[in-house]
């Protein structure tokens, strides 16, 4: 059986289209890669944001299988004033929610990493303000996390060494998308 079969069949429901998941995105122009970020480390993580991004940027969060108490919290944190953020899932339908980058709701995200597996938190993570992307992890904790330049070199440093991490400037100076 053929893919067009199987869509027939109505195996694979629609997805997002395009436009539905269009917005803003990473400056690959300006960009640091960090390798090495594991999912032993997601606790710490979610702890060591609010070093790493400045005070007033916005968490979003999608994902495809969050737990119920995990998409509970998330709804009663969500903030309704978002920018739209570029998704990366487009099936199944990801769970989307924007909350403040705040101690509490990071902390909180820490500790649900002490219950629950990551991809019952997030598959992606964007952080942004201003709409200007600062962070991007997509598979977060098994591929790169990449972080904009608009966050000094030090921070990153002291940021990847809490995780015997690497970072290296992942500037794509003619990224075609951005022209």
């Amino acid at each position: 059986m053929d893919f067009e079969e199987i869509n027939k069949k109505n195996w694979f429901p629609e997805g997002l289209s395009e436009e539905q998941r269009a917005g803003i995105m990473m400056n690959f122009q300006a960009c640091w890669e960090i390798t090495e970020i594991k999912h032993k480390h997601s606790s710490l993580f979610f702890k060591s944001l609010i070093e790493l991004i400045p005070s007033g940027s916005i968490l979003c969060i999608e994902g495809t299988n969050q737990a119920e108490e995990v998409k509970s919290f998330l709804e009663a944190n969500k903030i309704q004033n978002i920018t739209k953020v570029q998704l990366f899932t487009s099936r199944p339908i990801p769970y989307v929610c924007h909350i403040p980058c705040e101690d509490r709701i990071l902390s909180a995200l820490s500790d649900f990493t002490e219950i629950f597996t990551v991809p019952e938190i997030c598959d992606h993570i964007h952080i942004y303000s201003d709409s200007c992307v600062l962070l991007e992890w997509l598979d977060a904790f098994s591929t790169p996390l990449y972080i904009s330049k608009k966050i000094p070199e030090k921070t990153v440093k002291t940021f990847c060494e809490k995780f015997d991490s690497y970072y290296c400037d992942a500037s794509i100076p003619d990224w075609p998308w951005l022209e």
